[in-house]
């Protein structure tokens, strides 16, 4: 088996340097002679104001409520990995409440629940960028 370890010496601080690794392994071995089908690519969607944002950099990740990390090849999705990030103006306004922790925790949990339409919708961002990127690498 062939292993692949990226170690990054230099980076700019905005880069979410988890897609750019994974991107970066997957052309290092489409362009090497070991058998590979076709490039992995990995994208990652965030939801700011309740719009999705492909790939956004580490600052507009904090800002988000959605982290959607998602890897895939041509046509078909191979790793799909979700975290909704806490919004922190909706969590001050029960600051002072009575029961805060509780009030807080759900109401977090309540406002980044996603709908399956949105999930489908953001899963279908993704496809489409990692199809972007697939034709892009093997134009290359």
């Amino acid at each position: 088996p062939t292993q692949i370890v990226v170690m990054v010496l230099s980076a700019d601080p905005k880069v979410d340097l988890q897609v750019m690794s994974l991107n970066a392994a997957s052309v290092a071995l489409y362009l090497s002679d070991i058998p590979m089908k076709a490039p992995v690519c990995g994208v990652r969607i965030g939801k700011i104001d309740g719009n999705f944002i492909l790939n956004p950099n580490n600052e507009e990740l904090q800002n988000s409520t959605l982290d959607l990390y998602v890897a895939g090849v041509k046509d078909e999705l191979l790793m799909i990995e979700m975290r909704a990030l806490p919004d922190q103006k909706e969590n001050e306004i029960f600051i002072e409440a009575p029961y805060a922790d509780v009030l807080t925790q759900t109401t977090s949990q309540n406002m980044n629940e996603l709908s399956e339409d949105e999930i489908l919708e953001a899963l279908n961002l993704a496809q489409k960028a990692i199809l972007n990127g697939s034709n892009a690498y093997e134009e290359a």
